[in-house]
C-alpha cells in the first residue's frame, strides 16, 4: 500500500489564511456596495466578519458617503492583508529554504547521510 503524505509549508498557511480573510473583506465591500440586505444571516455575517478584520482601516480617509467611506477604507485593509500576507509568506519561505540549504549542505560534509535517506533504504531492503 503506498501512503502519499501532501506537506503543507508554513508559507502557504500564511497565504491561505490571508486570502480568506482578503475574500471576506471583499465579499463585505460588495455586498455594502449593492446594498445587500444585512437582516439576512450570510450577508450580515460576511459584513461582521469584514469589519473586524477592517476595523484598524476604518476612519482612515472620511468620506461624505458611506459607501465611498467603505470602498477606500476596506479597500485599504484588503490591500493591507494581501501586501502584508504575502511579504511574510515570502519570508517564511526565504528562510525555510536557507535551512534547508544549511541542513544538505552540513550532510553533504559530513558524510552523514540525511534521515530521509536512511528511512528509504531501510524500506528498500525489507521490499528486497
Amino acid at each position: 500500500m503506498v501512503r502519499t503524505v501532501t506537506r503543507y509549508s508554513a508559507a502557504t498557511v500564511v497565504l491561505v489564511i490571508t486570502g480568506v480573510i482578503a475574500l471576506f473583506i471583499a465579499l463585505a465591500i460588495v455586498l455594502i456596495l449593492v446594498d445587500a440586505n444585512t437582516g439576512n444571516m450570510i450577508v450580515n455575517a460576511i459584513v461582521t466578519v469584514g469589519d473586524f478584520f477592517t476595523t484598524p482601516f476604518q476612519g482612515m480617509f472620511p468620506q461624505a458617503n458611506e459607501e465611498r467611506d467603505v470602498l477606500i477604507n476596506w479597500g485599504i485593509g484588503l490591500l493591507a492583508y494581501l501586501a502584508i500576507g504575502g511579504l511574510v509568506a515570502l519570508a517564511i519561505d526565504r528562510d525555510a529554504r536557507a535551512v534547508r540549504s544549511a541542513i544538505a549542505h552540513r550532510h553533504e560534509h559530513s558524510g552523514e547521510m540525511p534521515a530521509q535517506r536512511r528511512f528509504q533504504r531501510l524500506i528498500f531492503q525489507e521490499q528486497a
